[in-house]
């Protein structure tokens, strides 16, 4: 009676993919070279695997990855300053790379943000016309 195992159990993140997600958490703080930078964190949506978070730090120099967000929840970039409101609870898809890491073992990466995919709204509910109001009397109350 040996140990048997699936190798692809190993992972301790998400195969490469697009999944849905959620912008829960915008956090303004300082790098560790002290520059100011912007800490995303989404709760990544995996069937199966259940929900988990993911943070993308954002930098001067990666000012490229905040737009892309910006577009895919439809925020205004060309403002210059990052109002949370216009973040904070819109869903995305996230397109995730796995990046491999001798001291840590592999982590998912943010490759691509994405506009969510919306559905088509239900077509207006038609409901029946009134009916014709009768009188009601003490003997049709059920109760």
């Amino acid at each position: 009676m040996g140990f048997s195992y699936d190798p692809r159990d190993a992972i301790r993140c998400l195969p490469e993919g697009d999944y849905q997600a959620t912008v829960e958490e915008m956090q303004e703080t300082t790098s560790k070279a002290g520059n100011p930078m912007l800490v995303v964190t989404y709760k990544v949506y995996a069937t199966g695997r259940g929900e988990f978070s993911l943070k993308e730090y954002i930098v001067k120099q990666t000012t490229w990855k905040l737009k892309q967000l910006a577009k895919a929840v439809n925020a205004n970039f060309e403002s210059g300053e990052v109002v949370q409101d216009e973040y904070v609870g819109r869903n995305v898809v996230l397109s995730l790379g796995v990046e491999e890491d001798a001291e840590y073992g592999d982590k998912n990466i943010i490759t691509a943000v994405k506009a969510a995919v919306t559905r088509t709204p239900p077509k207006k509910f038609n409901p029946l016309p009134p009916a014709a109001t009768v009188p009601a009397s003490e003997n049709d109350i059920p109760f």
